[in-house]
């Protein structure tokens, strides 16, 4: 199965954490973590945040969503305080036993030297972020935000922090690092880890980057890495090594959005995943989507009604009459879609504050995928959306 990673973004809501030099402790962690997770979805790692917006979770809550996700690693992310000459960098872990993740995280981040003026090292901490999550785990103090010049690795910085964070769970996890512009797969392909093409229920995992598939297959004996025609490109000692099944029709779906501040004035259709939709900076607030065969159907919720707006079904499409969910210049929060065709499924994402979440992938039940729906509904407006038919 694909790892799993909790992050965990410090205070927030009703407890800003540190304060000093014009900054926030929690927006900092904010700001920084939502680029954690971003770079960690890029290696096929499942992400869970405690927290996407300034709200308030307690210390029990934070520890029971890790635990409850069964996350193989834990980080938590916060700004130092202290006298106004305290500075530097430091990490924790419960107690030098359990202190593997903060090695690879606490290295990671001092391997970068523009992001620390002194290394303070690893320590042990009895915190509750680290005494109560069943998983290893480590908390990271970037900077002192008391401090003049950490406040400003702590203001300009915040990518290099997430891409070292990041950088030090996935070496935990036992995954390589691939740069951003490297790691987009060609064709939207996906490995499959399984004892042999046809057994799917053996299955360990699947991959869009291939070397995160191998990397997977060595630790199971008697595995392959499938491609999605069922080629086996790496072997572990898996039987049938390949074994296609026959190739079903392919569906196409097209799919556009008008966001707020251009009222009804769509942009292109977009086909598949060639590319999203929407511009990834102004909320969403028009949908419409059709398929080249079947029906979709699809509804928002905007976030000043707090709720779905009727279903929209797009019967006319090939007469060039297309429904619409939503209302001009009315942001959304969540997306449901569905497809009606036996042994298809839609599967689609939105983003939110500048991170692709979960894919959810739903047939023609609504409540199939993860959640049911797509976007956060907290009201954080979704800016984007990509969409596409596959098999089942």
């Amino acid at each position: 199965m694909s790892k799993k990673a909790f992050v965990d973004l410090g205070h927030g809501g009703n407890d800003p954490g540190a304060c000093g030099n014009g900054l926030r402790e929690s927006d900092i962690v904010l700001a920084v973590g939502l680029r954690v997770k971003y770079h960690l979805l890029r290696h096929d790692v499942e992400v869970m945040l405690s927290r996407e917006s300034d709200k308030t979770v307690s210390l029990a809550e934070r520890t029971n969503m890790a635990n409850r996700f069964g996350a193989d690693a834990l980080a938590s992310i916060h700004c130092n305080a202290a006298i106004e000459t305290a500075y530097g960098i430091e990490t924790y872990c419960y107690t030098f036993k359990y202190r593997v993740l903060a090695d690879k995280v606490h290295g990671k981040l001092v391997e970068n030297k523009s992001l620390y003026y002194a290394n303070r090292g690893v320590k042990e901490a009895d915190f509750h972020m680290l005494r109560e999550s069943n998983m290893d785990a480590a908390l990271v103090e970037m900077a002192f935000i008391s401090n003049a010049r950490d406040a400003q690795l702590l203001r300009n910085m915040q990518e290099e922090y997430a891409i070292a964070i990041a950088q030090g769970i996935l070496d935990y996890l036992g995954i390589a690092w691939i740069n951003e512009n490297e790691s987009k797969p060609e064709n939207n392909e996906l490995y499959r880890v399984r004892k042999s093409w046809g057994d799917a229920a053996s299955q360990k995992g699947a991959y869009s980057i291939k070397e995160n598939a191998i990397a997977e297959c060595k630790n199971h004996n008697g595995y392959n890495v499938y491609d999605s025609k069922g080629n086996c490109v790496y072997s572990n000692g898996g039987s049938q090594p390949s074994q296609p099944t026959p190739t079903k029709e392919k569906i196409d779906l097209f799919s556009r959005v008008a966001v707020k501040g251009r009222g009804s004035k769509y942009y292109d259709w977009v086909k598949n995943l060639t590319d999203y939709t929407g511009d990834k900076k102004n909320p969403c607030c028009l949908f419409m989507a059709y398929p080249s065969k079947g029906e979709v159907r699809f509804r928002v919720s905007p976030i000043s009604e707090g709720r779905y707006y009727s279903e929209v079904q797009n019967y006319y499409s090939s007469k060039g009459i297309y429904d619409e969910a939503g209302l001009p210049n009315v942001p959304f929060d969540k997306i449901q879609m569905r497809f009606d065709l036996p042994g298809y499924k839609i599967r689609y994402r939105a983003m939110c504050n500048g991170c692709w979440l979960d894919w959810v992938e739903n047939g023609n039940s609504y409540m199939e995928g993860h959640n049911g729906y797509a976007g956060l509904g907290d009201g954080t407006p979704i800016t984007a959306i990509e969409c596409e038919i596959v098999t089942r």
